[in-house]
């Protein structure tokens, strides 16, 4: 199953862990979206309650890359009507042009291009910093619609990398993001934990409710896999069926 953010009200935050990072990094996220012309934030990562330092939303359904106060613009548009997509921004370290991803998981169709213009380097959101899911600084562009996952990279990925993400967990931790997040739980007082065993987990949730159905394809790996993440130490991934222990090392990215 996926979150639904009521596009009014609904926030998760975490605390920042290891996503305390400037460029070079990757911003990835697989949403629906409900309602087209609205300002939706997905995910922020603060400096505090109010400053947002890296972020991406869907400004009148276009892509957008906010990064040090500034934004640059995707040349394509996520619309309510291609239903699940995989989305993702990436910036090199400097003055550099971000490059856009998408993927429209209904058409098996990916759009690859650069956003319209070169941004500067933000400051790093700081030890207290915030990972936003739902909205960024104070929360305003709330999103409406259902959010399955989120996930941070330190790195620029290449647009072959990006076409590995959509489809297995497995894939995706195998690429070693510095933070991700699944929102599958079964009840929305089941805490989100950061995967990657960062640190990055949940300290404050508004509302959310589970969504009604789950991303087409996207699965644990294969044979199926899952993460048991840990606020205080790495996390340690188990196999089902392969007869793995807690503490004992996997090959897809356990530590």
């Amino acid at each position: 199953m996926a979150r639904t953010f009521n596009g009014t009200s609904d926030k998760w935050e975490g605390t920042i862990g290891a996503c305390n990072i400037a460029p070079p990094l990757t911003m990835v996220a697989i949403l629906r979206h409900v309602a087209d012309g609205r300002y939706d934030t997905f995910m922020a990562f603060n400096a505090d309650a109010t400053t947002t330092r890296y972020s991406m939303d869907l400004d009148n359904d276009t892509l957008e890359f906010d990064c040090g106060g500034g934004g640059a613009y995707a040349a394509f548009t996520v619309k309510t009507a291609e239903g699940w997509v995989l989305v993702a921004g990436s910036k090199a370290t400097g003055t550099a042009t971000p490059r856009a991803h998408k993927y429209v998981y209904g058409t098996n169709a990916w759009t690859h291009s650069n956003f319209d213009r070169t941004l500067t380097d933000g400051s790093t959101p700081g030890a207290g910093g915030l990972v936003r899911l739902g909205g960024d600084s104070a929360f305003d562009g709330f999103f409406g619609g259902d959010l399955t996952l989120a996930a941070l990279f330190n790195r620029v990925l290449t647009d072959a990398e990006v076409e590995n993400l959509p489809f297995s967990l497995a894939a995706i931790l195998a690429m070693a993001p510095v933070g991700l997040w699944l929102l599958d739980q079964s009840l929305t007082t089941q805490k989100v934990l950061d995967w990657t065993g960062g640190g990055a987990n949940e300290n404050a949730l508004t509302g959310t409710s589970i969504a009604s159905s789950s991303v087409p394809i996207l699965g644990y790996g294969h044979p199926q896999s899952y993460l048991r993440p840990q606020a205080a130490a790495a996390a340690t991934l188990f196999r089902r069926g392969a007869g793995l222990r807690p503490g004992s090392r996997s090959p897809l990215g356990g530590r």
